[in-house]
C-alpha cells in the first residue's frame, strides 16, 4: 500500500494473468495496480514507451510486469511533491 498526498495506490501480490500485449495466450506474472482514475491516467501516460503495463483493465486497475512497480512508484512520488501546494506562511513558521 502507498500514500502519496491523496493519490492512493493499492499493490496486490504477484498473480498469474493473461496480458493484452499477450494475446498469444502466453500467460504474464505481474501485479495488479488499484488506484484512483486520475492516477491510472498518469501511470499509463509514464509507462507508454516502458512497456510495464500489461492490461488496462479497468478504470481503476492496471496489470503491471514488478520490475516497474519501483520505477512508477518513484514517478508518481516526484509528481506529486512537484505539484503540491505549500503554504508560504506556514512554511515561514516551521522554517524559524
Amino acid at each position: 500500500d502507498c500514500q502519496h498526498s491523496k493519490t492512493s495506490l493499492n499493490i496486490l501480490q504477484k498473480r498469474e494473468g493473461i496480458g493484452m500485449a499477450a494475446a498469444a495466450k502466453s500467460t504474464s506474472r505481474g501485479l495488479l495496480i488499484t488506484c484512483d482514475i486520475p492516477t491510472k491516467q498518469f501511470i499509463l501516460h509514464i509507462c507508454q514507451d516502458k512497456g510495464y503495463v500489461l492490461d488496462d483493465l479497468d478504470e481503476t486497475h492496471l496489470f503491471v510486469l514488478p520490475e516497474g512497480l519501483k520505477w512508477i512508484k518513484e514517478q508518481i512520488k516526484a509528481f506529486a511533491e512537484e505539484n503540491a501546494y505549500v503554504d508560504p506562511e506556514l512554511e515561514a513558521t516551521q522554517g524559524k
